[in-house]
């Protein structure tokens, strides 16, 4: 006595939706009562569909930095606060209207200045995004080394979205003011086409405030105003310089400051802060020293006079500032690999260089660190090799590190893997076929339900149907079956392997040959 059963991927979704052509569970009919008499099965007949493999299991896509100690200053400050003192940009969103006036309506507007800061690449555009949604609410902003793009919703094809921009930002950009409209998909957007990008100055001077100092509020007011403020960022000796020098052409008239400026001194530490009155001051005016400015750049004092007569003079010690006296943190950020297959090292060293210059991006705007980008790893005659980073640790997992031939641990010194990677072909030599109801059987030492290892001739997207001539049975177990479950390792124990499309499979059963 025997019968076929014919299984297919796509026969029991409804029941079980996660089935899929490697792995696929089928709801029988009938329930089947194996346990009376002893049965056997072969698998005689299976169609499939030829598809690429993943190479890298999910549970090998973990990638984890960490970040610890005091950060050190990596200068990737492609602005300066002396290049910042007039970055404005102005929008206004109109609608046209026939009936009025003008011929339009404002429905809004907004003006505003970037702060007065150093700005790293990623920090100016966290910024400028920022500033255009919470002032403008702006549809969009998109900002790359090439274009800056705004764009606002425009459904009637009725509304004109304009701007204006100070000449200092339009200057620092190389942006051609003789912008262009792009209209499409109900939105109006405003193309910049961005033809220079500042670069980070060459600086070897001191660095002497970092933005974990301990004093926070170094600060200069002439006649009651703000007209200086150290911001809580990096700052050498030629960033404070530049500041002070370009604040003479900003300086407000009414503040009564004509100019201010940086003296050296006769040793590398020793400066002086030079104020000159406006020429049409009367008397005096107040200058005053916040203590943390005091205490910071060691000023006799906090309060001076200005007068018209003569220049204020007040001399500074620029010397390393002190930090907080608090426990440096520990910062950690995961993020798992995009994709599961890689067709080369080269491929996969990419995209892991990647994914970590996003972690070290995200651990330097919590621990106020450098932005500048580092590469951990890099790939020679497919021999990987990782870079170490002072304070930094790489965490992969351990099939990735076996995979790359690297140490089974935290990454934190360079070293270089022990040997070439191979990266397994996205098409199986061999596919495992395995069966649930099998009485298990043995592999080596260990217990297995494998029916069938089917050699792997398909290619990709070809339909092939296999027939099995004098195939092997193997023992079924004795129990009731409502269900069965069959699916495909990537070896004879591990990693099932997800198959796009759907698989059939014909099983033969029969009367055990040698029972009574």
């Amino acid at each position: 006595m025997s019968f076929y059963l014919t299984l297919t991927s796509d026969g029991s979704k409804g029941t079980f939706p996660a089935n899929h052509g490697g792995d696929f569970k089928v709801q029988l009919d009938q329930t089947l009562d194996m346990r009376s008499q002893p049965w056997e099965v072969a698998l005689v007949d299976m169609l499939y569909t030829g598809q690429a493999f993943p190479n890298l299991p999910t549970d090998d896509s973990q990638v984890t930095l960490k970040a610890g100690g005091k950060p050190k200053f990596e200068n990737d400050y492609f602005i300066t606060y002396d290049q910042t003192l007039d970055l404005w940009l102005k929008f206004w969103l109109e609608r046209r209207s026939p009936d009025s006036t003008l011929g339009r309506i404002l429905l809004k507007h907004a003006s505003f200045y970037l702060p007065r800061q150093h700005y790293s690449w990623p920090a100016f555009v966290d910024t400028l995004k920022f500033l255009c949604y919470q002032k403008f609410n702006m549809a969009q902003v998109n900002l790359s080394e090439t274009e800056f793009q705004f764009s606002e919703t425009n459904e009637g094809l009725d509304n004109i979205f304009s701007m204006k921009m100070s000449k200092d930002f339009s200057d620092l950009f190389g942006i051609d003011l003789n912008y262009k409209q792009d209209f499409h998909l109900g939105r109006v957007h405003l193309k910049l086409p961005i033809t220079k990008i500042p670069k980070p100055a060459d600086d070897t001077s001191m660095v002497f405030y970092y933005p974990f100092a301990a004093n926070k509020s170094c600060k200069i007011e002439v006649g009651g105003e703000l007209i200086f403020k150290l911001t809580p960022q990096y700052w050498t000796v030629n960033m404070f310089k530049r500041a002070i020098n370009a604040l003479s052409e900003d300086v407000d008239s009414d503040i009564s400051v004509s100019t201010m400026t940086i003296e050296e001194g006769s040793s590398p530490e020793d400066y002086t802060l030079v104020l000159t009155a406006d020429k049409e001051m009367k008397g005096s005016v107040a200058v005053k020293i916040s203590s943390d400015f005091m205490t910071v750049f060691h000023t006799a004092t906090t309060d001076y006079n200005l007068t018209s007569t003569e220049p204020l003079k007040i001399p500074l010690a620029i010397i390393q500032a002190e930090d907080e006296d608090i426990p440096w943190k520990n910062y950690e950020a995961s993020k798992r690999l995009q994709n599961n297959y890689y067709p080369t090292i080269t491929s996969l060293i990419k995209e892991l260089n990647d994914v970590l210059a996003d972690l070290k991006l995200d651990i330097a705007k919590q621990r106020k660190s450098s932005t500048k980008g580092f590469k951990f790893f890099s790939v020679s005659d497919d021999v990987v090799k990782f870079a170490g980073k002072d304070g930094f640790a790489v965490l992969l997992s351990t099939g990735l590190l076996r995979l790359l031939r690297l140490p089974i641990s935290w990454l934190t010194t360079s070293t270089t893997g022990t040997g070439a990677v191979v990266i397994q072909s996205y098409k199986r030599s061999h596919l495992y076929v395995h069966l649930d109801c099998l009485d298990y059987h043995y592999i080596n030492n260990n217990v297995s339900d494998l029916i069938k290892v089917v050699p792997n001739n398909a290619a990709l997207g070809e339909k092939v149907q296999l027939t099995f001539s004098n195939p092997h049975y193997y023992a079924v177990v004795r129990r009731y079956m409502a269900n069965i479950n069959m699916f495909i390792t990537d070896s004879y124990f591990d990693g099932i392997l997800h198959f796009d499309r759907d698989i059939a499979y014909t099983l033969h059963f029969r009367k055990c040959l040698h029972s009574s």
